[in-house]
């Protein structure tokens, strides 16, 4: 995933490592270290998320427009 997005609000700013592909939508997170604070990743074109095989806590936040 080499797109990158940084943004910055009063409350919270959040690196995003974008999974544009259905491969990097599919993996996600798995078999990646825990991300650093204030990084995360963002999946276009889903509306639904899973935990299994993840081995740390996640925070999830649905976007709508």
């Amino acid at each position: 995933m080499n797109t990158h997005a940084e943004f910055d609000t009063d409350r919270v700013r959040v690196h995003v490592h974008h999974a544009r592909t259905w491969w990097q939508r599919a993996r996600g997170l798995i078999a990646h270290p825990e991300p650093r604070h204030g990084a995360g990743m963002f999946f276009p074109k889903t509306n639904a998320v899973h935990g299994i095989g993840m081995a740390h806590a996640l925070d999830i936040v649905f976007l709508d427009r």
